[in-house]
Parts: structure tokens; C-alpha cells; sequence
């Protein structure tokens, strides 16, 4: 837990966190930061009176940076160390709390817990002369406590009435009065919360932050603590509560596009947190909520379009083949990704279930979107699409597009043409096929029907992938499965993809790409990719591997994640980096040059067209249900 050493000199030490938290923190983006800078945490009130950011150990009082904890509390009033791991702001002319004791002031902590045992959480405000007269905010089991805003957790182990059971990491926001510890949460006042009152803090009130060992003191490792004067509203409370300006929680998967969208030059990105909420941001702004707390699950992830009528941005997404439910919302103004219409559940009028992975596509012929879902009477669920011939405000009922029996046929699409639509699929999960025969075929939409590579049109859907589909790679003649990556915009008009095979699931995975020469389909191996992206022990899905894309400006460029060097977590004991991987014979022969060093895992890049930016997601993951990760932008 934080010492008074630690205190002073933030986290920025591997040494200082408990090693039982290695899998939580691991150096997973939150170690070695103190040489970045970040911005002091703000919102529509303005900028936060006091800022210590310890994790970064970066330090702000009234808009002045200070190099060292120690002068910054010496700033804000005659900070003290009170000799037993903590300690107290402002105990001398009410500094910095002045004026504020009638009046709501917000406080915004992030911290973490660690155990299982309840304890009152790490900060309180207090008239320093009487200890028990002070407000807390209680996080701990029981006892009427509130549930609060929870972030950045370790696991997904909470609930309505009860807070986290383990080591956590949480960061709640609350408004406050001083005289009477009125919380002021969700438009509601929980006195039920809180404990005495500081009448007396018309002259002495101070904060005290730390660590202090027994039972009912002070308990938890301080990353961040902000105190705003104001009330912050209850819709901009939420927003500080599930962001961090210089380090947002999030996570996305492979079959959900446009992940990434590039509007009036800027790349937005979606995400998942790991509250589950679905969110939409760009570097250094957001995120803004789209769904809160959907469901915790990287699945999730939304799917951008702007409508060519207007500038409007759809967005889709859904929980993970959970139930009927399948949502979208529309911006509220043209190339705006911070204000949005209504939650609109789309999913029983366009008539299925169980959906997953929302894919928009705009062509002449209407917007179309592919999400996987079960049509009513099937025992399974696998790829379809429904169509909007009015800017996305009507749905078609979605038509089944695979019917391999029993499979999810994995698929990834891509606009080829002013009218056309690449299509790439798999017979199913590479875990669950038939073991070294899950094979890649491709298809194209083409103003009204669907044909094979070459032209020969297929009639109407549903096709068995197999008994119908062109075969870009054949897994029955070589006898080691695939999964489909990513499919090119096509600079020329001859398809391309990247797609991921596994001579050792777990172990041994290559990126390969795919390219048609006009008259059959060329496959070579990009590189070795590593093993799977799960750490050692928690390998339950050994066919994750790490990521690749193709460039949208340019077939001939790849980015990839594949796990290289020495000390990281996984099989092979590398960590996984990012590579660009580029071409200039059509995909014989490839340079691969590599883009990140950090000892940290980064995964699943994706890069838009119009813009030369990747997005993905860096940090510690170790399940598609719980990762401390976050999205990151990188020029290339």
C-alpha cells in the first residue's frame, strides 16, 4: 500500500506495488509515465482547483504545475505530514476549502483497493480537531453504502448493493456539502452515506489523503485526487467518472467496423470500458458515452458510419449474443461525435436475436450493416445483414447470409466500389470447426446480388461457405486452420485480406496475406505472429492472436501485433508489439518495420481511411471480460 515514501514519489516505481497485484498492473501503461505531461483534469465547470495526479507524479494547484508532491501541498496551505502514512491539506485558514463549507464543492478520487476486506476508502475532509467528525466516502460492504462510479476494476465483481469484493481499482466522483456531508449523487442526497456534520469547518478544514493502517482508518493506494469548488452536474459527474484525461480504460475486438472513423481530419475511435460502457473518443478528448455500462465485454465495441446525405454519424453496436437488443444512435449535428439523438433498439423490429458485431457499410444501393445474429428457429447463430434505404431511419429484416450448420462463420467486409462490397469469411471459430480445416473464401456484394471472386453470380443467401464460395486458402489441404483479419478498401480492383493461421493454437500463429490476381487467389505469410494473446494461465482462447489490418489508403501496407522480444507474460515470453508490414510485389516478399518498444502488450490496430493514424488498445488483457487496457493513437 502507499507509504509516505511512496506517497511523495508517486507509483512511478514498479517496487512500490504489492506483487500480488502483478496481473492486475503488470506495468500495463500505468508504470515509468512521470516523464510524460498531462493535462490537469477539467471539465464544463472549468479546470480542477487542485490536481495530483500520483500515478503520473504530476501535481497542480489554481493552474500551476509543480515538479514534487511536497510542493504542492506546501502551495495550497501548510500541508503536513502527520507521521503515520498520511497526509493533511489545508489544516491552517480553511485553505483551500474557503467559502465552500455551505455551499456543494466535487471531489474526484482514483485509487486502489487491494484484499477483500471492507474498509473505509483512502481520503476523507475533516475538521482536524475532532477526527470522528468528518466526511468520508464509504466504500465498503454493507452497511448501506453506496454503490459508486467504478473504473479501471481488476475484475467484474460488483453489484447493485455491494461493492468490489477484491483487489480493485475504482475512481468515484461525488458532490458535497462541507457543513453537513450531504452527498449529492445522481440528483439524489444520500445522507444514509455519511456520518456527523464539521459546523466547526467555518474555520479549520482540511483534506487528509494517505494510508493508515487499522481497522476503520484509511485504507487504498491514491493514483489521482481532484477537488472541484463547484457542483459538477450529474451528466458531466458520469463523464469524470469513466475517464481519465491522459489515460482512458478500453478495449475493442476484431469483427466490429468502422472501429475507427476519421472525421473533419481527426480519428475517433470506439470503445469498451471495462465497466462495460460503449464510448466513442479521440486523442486527448472524450470519451463520450453511448450506452452506459452495456455490458463488460470487449465485443461490444461500436461500429461508425457518416451518412453521405447529411454528415451525420451512425453509430451501432449491441451486447455480445446476449439477447434481442440492438442499438443505434445518430449525432445530433453533422461531423459531430460528442452529442448524440436517442438510444434507438433496432433489434426486434429487424426480426432475430443473440446479436454481436455491427459492420456499416454505405454504397448506392442503401446502408447496409452485417451483424451476427440467430434467425427465429435456428439453434445457431452466424452472419446476416439488413439494409436502410433511408439514411439509417427504417430497417429490412435481417437475411441470413452463411448457413454453415452448427458455426459461426466469422466474416469481415469491406466497400470495394461505389455499389460493390468485398466479403471475406471462415466456416466457423477456428476452435470449433472441424480441427486444421477451418478455411477463408471470399464473396462480393455487387449492386443487388452476391457473386464469387471471378464474377459467377451465387443466387440468393444463405450459402454453405464450403459447398459454394471461392477459397482464398484452403485449411483441409494444408491441415491448419485460419481466421479472417481484415479485407482492403481496394486501390485497384482486385480484393485483398490478412488472415491469421495456427500450426500450434496457443503457440505458433502467422499473419498471411491474400491477394487475387485477376484469375486465382495468391497466398504468402507475412511473418510469424507468436502465440496467443492471452498470458500464461489464462489460455482459454488459444486462436487469439494479437491483430493485423490493411492499410485503407494502400493494399500494400499491413499493421500488425505479433509478440516479439523477451520478459513479457505469454507463451513464448515476448510482449506483444506493433509492426508495419509493407510490400512491393504484391505480397511475395515483406519488410516489416516495428513501431513500439514499450514492456507493455499493444493489440488489434486498425487504421481508417483518410488518415494516416492507427488505432489499438495497449495494456494489460486477460480476458475479452476484464482488461486494464487503453486505446491509443499512433501517427504512421
Amino acid at each position: 500500500m502507499l507509504t509516505r515514501r511512496g506517497f511523495l514519489a508517486g507509483i512511478s516505481s514498479v517496487a512500490l506495488i504489492n506483487p500480488a497485484l502483478a496481473n492486475f498492473n503488470s506495468c500495463s501503461g500505468f508504470c515509468n509515465v512521470p516523464s510524460v505531461f498531462w493535462l490537469p483534469l477539467s471539465d464544463s465547470i472549468g479546470q480542477a482547483l487542485i490536481d495530483f495526479n500520483f500515478e503520473a507524479n504530476q501535481f497542480w494547484f489554481n493552474g500551476t504545475r509543480y515538479s514534487t508532491f511536497a510542493a504542492a501541498i506546501a502551495a495550497v496551505g501548510a500541508g503536513s505530514d502527520n507521521g503515520d502514512g498520511t497526509y493533511t491539506i489545508g489544516p491552517v485558514s480553511n485553505q483551500p476549502f474557503a467559502g465552500y463549507n455551505t455551499v456543494e464543492g466535487t471531489v474526484v478520487c482514483e485509487y486502489f483497493k487491494a484484499g477483500s476486506t471492507a474498509s473505509v476508502f483512502a481520503w476523507t475532509i475533516q475538521n482536524p480537531a475532532d477526527n470522528t467528525n468528518s466526511w468520508r466516502l464509504l466504500a465498503q460492504n454493507g452497511g448501506g453504502a453506496r454503490q459508486h462510479d467504478v473504473t479501471r476494476a481488476s475484475a467484474a465483481q460488483y453489484t447493485a448493493t455491494t461493492f468490489l469484493q477484491t483487489n480493485f481499482r475504482c475512481r468515484s466522483v461525488d458532490v458535497m456539502k462541507l457543513n453537513d456531508f450531504s452527498v449529492h449523487e445522481e440528483s439524489n442526497y444520500a445522507n444514509n452515506a455519511t456520518t456527523g456534520n464539521v459546523s466547526a469547518a467555518a474555520t479549520s478544514v482540511s483534506a487528509q489523503l494517505g494510508h493508515r493502517n487499522g481497522a476503520n482508518k484509511l485504507d487504498g493506494t491514491i493514483y489521482r485526487w481532484v477537488y472541484f469548488p463547484r457542483a459538477v452536474s450529474w451528466e458531466d459527474r458520469a463523464k469524470l467518472a469513466c475517464r481519465n484525461t491522459d489515460r482512458i480504460t478500453g478495449a475493442t475486438t476484431y469483427f466490429n467496423d468502422d472501429r475507427s472513423i476519421v472525421i473533419n481530419g481527426e480519428v475517433w475511435a470506439g470503445q469498451v470500458s471495462n465497466v462495460g460502457s460503449i464510448e466513442v473518443k479521440r486523442n486527448n478528448k472524450g470519451p463520450y458515452i453511448l450506452s452506459n455500462r452495456l455490458q463488460l465485454d470487449d465485443h461490444n465495441n461500436p461500429s461508425f458510419l457518416r451518412r453521405s446525405s447529411d454528415g451525420r454519424i451512425i453509430a451501432q453496436y449491441s451486447k455480445h449474443a446476449a439477447d434481442a437488443t440492438f442499438y443505434q444512435r445518430i449525432s445530433t449535428n453533422p461531423d459531430d461525435m460528442t452529442s448524440w439523438g436517442a438510444q434507438v433498439d433496432l433489434g426486434t423490429s429487424i426480426g432475430a436475436t443473440l446479436y454481436a458485431y455491427a459492420n456499416l457499410i454505405e454504397i448506392t444501393d442503401g446502408i447496409f450493416t452485417f451483424p451476427r445474429a440467430q434467425a427465429s428457429g435456428d439453434t445457431f447463430y452466424t452472419w446476416g445483414y439488413t439494409k436502410s434505404t433511408d439514411q439509417g431511419a427504417t430497417w429490412a429484416p435481417w437475411t441470413k447470409l452463411f448457413n454453415e450448420p452448427n458455426q459461426r462463420s466469422y466474416s469481415r467486409y469491406r466497400k470495394r466500389a461505389a455499389n460493390r462490397i468485398n466479403i471475406f469469411c471462415n466456416d466457423g471459430h477456428p476452435g470449433e470447426y472441424i480441427p486444421g480445416q477451418n478455411s477463408t473464401y471470399h464473396l462480393f456484394y455487387d449492386a443487388g446480388s452476391f457473386k464469387k471472386t471471378d464474377g459467377t453470380a451465387l443466387g440468393a443467401p444463405p450459402y454453405r461457405p464450403s459447398a459454394i464460395l471461392t477459397k482464398v486458402y484452403d485449411a483441409v489441404q494444408t491441415g491448419v486452420s485460419s481466421w479472417i483479419l481484415d479485407a482492403s478498401l481496394n486501390a485497384d480492383v482486385n480484393p485483398a485480406c490478412v488472415f491469421g493461421t495456427f500450426p500450434v493454437p496457443s503457440l505458433d500463429h502467422r499473419y498471411n496475406y491474400g491477394r487475387w490476381n485477376g484469375s486465382s487467389w495468391v497466398v504468402t505469410e507475412i511473418c510469424p505472429a507468436g502465440g496467443t494473446m492471452y498470458v500464461v494461465g489464462q489460455e482459454d482462447q488459444p486462436y487469439y492472436i494479437g491483430g493485423a489490418c490493411i492499410d485503407q489508403d494502400n493494399p500494400n501496407i499491413v499493421y500488425l501485433s505479433r509478440e516479439f522480444g523477451t520478459g513479457g507474460p505469454h507463451r513464448n515470453g515476448g510482449w506483444f508489439q506493433l509492426f508495419k508490414a509493407v510490400t512491393a510485389d504484391n505480397g511475395a516478399t515483406w519488410t516489416l518495420t516495428q513501431l513500439t518498444f514499450e514492456g507493455t502488450d499493444h493489440y488489434r490496430p486498425y487504421k481508417p481511411a483518410g488518415a494516416n493514424v492507427i488505432t489499438f488498445f495497449k495494456g494489460s488483457y486477460t480476458i475479452y471480460t476484464n482488461y486494464a487496457s487503453e486505446i491509443a493513437f499512433m501517427n504512421v
